[in-house]
């Protein structure tokens, strides 16, 4: 039910529940990549972080057995992460797609002009128009 009401938020609000999971991720990875290597907080959470977000140069080559299996494992958290980011945009652009193509989506319904049906008069109408809309001030 709490998975549901996350999906039912806006864009933004799906964004920032992803990182409510990513930001716990990188020190709980900072904090296991610290006890494997003694490594200082500063430089743990930033390899983390690099390695989660697939930075250049994050390189794991040169650590130790446990500290590469720590950050293999926060990288394949990061593909799943990524994964549902990549699916709740994808979701929402074709979402908007669809509600355009629908037509469901909001109209002014004050500050505009709709004129139905063109013939031989409505370069004139138009004039007209724009002339009433100058003298009232409303401009174009």
């Amino acid at each position: 039910y709490k998975l549901m009401q996350v999906f039912s938020l806006p864009t933004y609000g799906k964004i920032m529940a992803i990182m409510a999971v990513g930001v716990p991720l990188v020190f709980a990875g900072a904090y296991a990549y610290k006890r494997c290597t003694d490594a200082e907080w500063g430089e743990a959470v930033l390899k983390t972080y690099y390695v989660l977000n697939n930075v250049p140069g994050a390189d794991i080559s040169d650590e130790d057995g446990n500290a590469r299996l720590v950050l293999n494992l926060v990288h394949i958290a990061s593909l799943f992460t990524f994964a549902i980011l990549v699916g709740v945009l994808t979701e929402e652009i074709g979402a908007g797609v669809e509600a355009a193509r629908a037509g469901n989506f909001p109209l002014p319904e004050a500050g505009h002009t709709v004129l139905l049906g063109w013939g031989a008069r409505t370069p004139t109408v138009l004039r007209e128009i724009l002339e009433a809309q100058r003298e009232r001030g409303a401009g174009c």
